[in-house]
């Protein structure tokens, strides 16, 4: 299937050289009225994002875009690093651009984000974040809860791996707990979470969902636990991650 590309900005030299280098299906929007009309795309370029409210941007992540692709290219090089952040933190962007001196290089690069296996694999990893916080919302397990990070991070690696190897062969210890401190170190500028703090976290985590009277019936039925057999970290995770890959993960959010 031909995919769409949109590029928002004013249809002015920059944007017609990127529209021309694609190659592909491009619409070029430059007024507010258009949006409403051609707002559905594969790949959304979002030229000078400074010039749009909150509303357009709004639109731009609806339902009806979830699975699109949305970058941000700061041709000007108008905006200053914290504010770049607060683009890529508030908006799901898949990539921000303010170094245009090699155009090529950057449409070579946007279009592997139209390719069949990365938006699997994007897709893939979008939904099961979205599942993992629900299974642990359904557990009364929250953000602020210690050791959620750690839980939440660990789970999605081993659906991750599972794409390439078989559950049963993941090692929680060597495989999960470095990827885990690596990932939230990088997430949070951080050099200080360690192997130990992931193991201790998670374990906390699973303590807290055991610990809670509201969680027996769901815990027994599910993971065929009773109330005191609190299981391991590697465990838990693999039944977790089991029922998320296999699609009965539905039955614990009943």
């Amino acid at each position: 299937m031909k995919k769409k590309v949109v590029i928002i900005g004013a249809e002015d030299e920059f944007s017609i050289q990127l529209a021309t280098m694609f190659q592909k299906k491009t619409i070029t929007l430059s007024t507010i009225d258009q949006y409403d009309k051609y707002i559905k795309g594969d790949l959304f370029i979002i030229l000078r994002p400074w010039e749009l409210g909150s509303a357009i941007m709004a639109k731009l992540i609806k339902k009806d875009n979830e699975n699109a692709v949305v970058v941000m290219i700061d041709n000007e090089g108008y905006l200053e690093k914290e504010t770049i952040k607060e683009y890529i933190n508030n908006y799901r962007l898949d990539g921000f651009y303010n170094d245009v001196t090699d155009l090529k290089r950057i449409v070579d690069n946007l279009s592997i984000f139209l390719d069949e296996e990365y938006i699997s694999k994007r897709n893939l990893k979008k939904s099961s974040e979205q599942i993992i916080k629900e299974i642990l919302r359904k557990f009364e397990v929250f953000p602020s809860s210690m050791g959620y990070q750690y839980t939440n991070q660990a789970i999605l690696i081993m659906v991750e791996l599972c794409q390439d190897m078989p559950l049963h062969d993941i090692k929680v210890t060597k495989d999960v707990y470095p990827e885990v401190a690596k990932r939230l170190n990088k997430k949070f500028k951080l050099n200080k979470t360690k192997v130990f703090s992931v193991e201790a976290g998670i374990r906390h985590i699973i303590s807290k969902i055991y610990c809670n009277p509201n969680n027996m019936e769901t815990i027994q039925n599910l993971m065929n636990k009773e109330k005191n057999d609190k299981p391991s970290n590697s465990k838990f995770l693999t039944l977790i991650t089991d029922s998320i890959i296999n699609g009965w993960y539905i039955d614990i959010l009943r």
